[in-house]
């Protein structure tokens, strides 16, 4: 990764807890960790402020900062193309395009043949809330408002359905599903949570993606 070249090897595990940050709160703590627990916190932060959003890797998300398991683009390319830099320019293309379109063929085989409801990483996500439900408890409910909080009570996010559902997680605002906190509380109601899913990670989003034929090259 470019940032291990920069700062070192130790600042990799600093590093993780900004790429598997699931919303924009967990984000900035961990910006705070890395400022504060690595030597050369300040410089290793403001380089990755440093950074357009828009460079950071995208893959069916709203928001790609948070959720997506990778860095920025470029450290993606250079991964994916790593054996392919070594090419001569006309070789590189030709193995480039053959790349794209094994991950499109990989891609939309995958999407034809899922019966599944929602994308993999939907359903991985959401089947790991579903293992923690015994964690919270949902106190002063009604029909738009609730207070969760850990059993212990040391921890409470207030989740709000109107004007548009949220929790003081943030989770829900930037990844546009239903939190942990927003599933105990639709448990606890008896409703069902994939009415907040938004329709990106339906299967049926994913395979109008890749449901036109990509024509071949033509001179």
């Amino acid at each position: 990764m470019n940032i291990r070249r920069h700062f070192g090897a130790q600042v990799s595990k600093f590093f993780q807890r900004l790429v598997y940050a699931t919303s924009q709160a967990r984000y900035e703590e961990a910006l705070g960790i890395l400022e504060k627990d690595y030597p050369n916190g300040k410089e290793a932060v403001a380089y990755i402020k440093a950074i357009d959003s828009r460079k950071f890797s995208r893959y069916a998300l709203v928001l790609p900062r948070y959720g997506r398991m990778t860095s920025n683009a470029v450290e993606c390319m250079n991964a994916a193309f790593l054996k392919l830099r070594e090419y001569a320019a006309r070789r590189l293309l030709f193995e480039v395009w053959i790349y794209v379109m094994r991950s499109f063929y990989e891609r939309q085989t995958i999407a034809e043949g899922s019966i599944d409801l929602l994308t993999e990483y939907a359903k991985g996500r959401f089947s790991e809330f579903e293992c923690e439900y015994g964690r919270y408890v949902m106190y002063n409910a009604d029909d738009d408002n609730a207070l969760v909080q850990t059993n212990g009570g040391v921890d409470q996010w207030i989740v709000r359905r109107h004007p548009r559902l949220s929790c003081s997680c943030y989770e829900p605002q930037e990844m546009q599903w239903p939190c942990i906190h927003v599933m105990s509380w639709c448990k606890g109601k008896g409703e069902d949570y994939l009415p907040y899913v938004d329709r990106i990670y339906f299967q049926k989003s994913l395979l109008a993606c890749y449901s036109q034929a990509i024509p071949p090259v033509t001179e």
